[in-house]
């Protein structure tokens, strides 16, 4: 009746609530939302994330889980299956209410563990790039802070830039992807001032031909 993927945030540690991600579709539609699990009270899921095991049930309170959203339907039968990441656990593929009544089969089991394989790969790769990405905008801001401190009186200007830039880009209609590419534009427009002398960055009267020609440089 449903299947779906819940990923968690962070590693899974002993006596302590499991935060996460749950996505969800029903064969009409596809939701998300986030979840949270108290020790104790997350039933046949919280089982598949502590004992790290393929976990097949059909009937019993443990398959009362209250943490899960609203739009899942009452729990009657269950298959899960953990996905693991090189260095962690990353969550949990399942399947609820088998067709037809009953408890899922051993062959239904093999079938879900490899689609489990594939989440586990596209789940690593995802989480790498989140990792890439934070680093390279950690990046980004310390080069806008060396670039203002080369130029005291056009402190802001960057933030203003980046500001009005992303905002005309939604006005836009623009994809996100784009959005993105010209807020990353945005911060570096000025880079090149790292390079310029501080005197010339900072002189109050007028440059010379000669001195104008480095500074356009940036």
């Amino acid at each position: 009746e449903m299947g779906g993927l819940a990923v968690i945030e962070g590693e899974l540690r002993e006596g302590q609530e499991v935060r996460g991600r749950i996505l969800a579709a029903d064969g009409s539609s596809v939701r998300e939302s986030s979840f949270i699990i108290t020790p104790g009270h997350g039933g046949v899921m919280e089982r598949v994330l502590r004992e790290g095991k393929p976990l097949v049930a059909a009937g019993g309170k443990e398959l009362s889980m209250n943490f899960l959203p609203t739009f899942f339907p009452p729990v009657k039968s269950f298959l899960g299956i953990p996905v693991r990441g090189q260095r962690r656990l990353l969550g949990q593929v399942f399947v609820l209410n088998r067709q037809g009544g009953g408890g899922f089969d051993a062959g239904e089991q093999a079938l879900l563990s490899a689609v489990t394989d594939q989440a586990a790969l596209v789940l690593e790769n995802s989480q790498l790039l989140a990792q890439v990405r934070e680093s390279f905008v950690s990046t980004i801001e310390a080069l806008v802070t060396a670039i203002e401190a080369k130029s005291p009186s056009t402190k802001g200007h960057s933030e203003g830039v980046i500001k009005y830039a992303v905002a005309i880009a939604q006005e836009m209609g623009l994809p996100a992807d784009q959005v993105e590419r010209i807020r990353v534009a945005a911060v570096l427009h000025d880079l090149g001032k790292i390079g310029i002398p501080d005197d010339l960055l900072n002189r109050a009267g007028p440059l010379s031909d000669s001195e104008w020609a480095v500074m356009r440089k940036h």
